[in-house]
């Protein structure tokens, strides 16, 4: 496989699921906010992976998707520590 992927293709493999599992299943009834993470970065790390094993390039769609991903769960995961650690550490009643 030589020939350069839909651009539309390689923006909603490594971007646009991502954010939507992000999104819609990263709540504690879903997937939860680590396995959220993991999932939407497989997405991008999945693509670019078979894009350098077939072109021998690296991808900047999956480059960027990956490092979107990274920012956004990231973010999301220190804040969703901050308010766990505030709410541990306030102690019983």
């Amino acid at each position: 496989m030589t020939d350069k992927p839909n651009p539309l293709i390689e923006l909603l493999v490594t971007l646009i699921i991502p954010s939507l599992i992000l999104m819609k299943l990263s709540g504690p009834a879903d997937l939860g906010a680590v396995n959220a993470l993991l999932l939407a970065l497989a997405f991008p790390l999945a693509w670019g992976a078979r894009d350098l094993l077939a072109r021998r390039k690296l991808n900047l769609f999956a480059a960027l998707g990956l490092v979107s991903i990274l920012l956004t769960g990231g973010i999301g995961l220190l804040q969703t520590g901050h308010a766990m650690a505030g709410h541990q550490g306030s102690g019983p009643g």
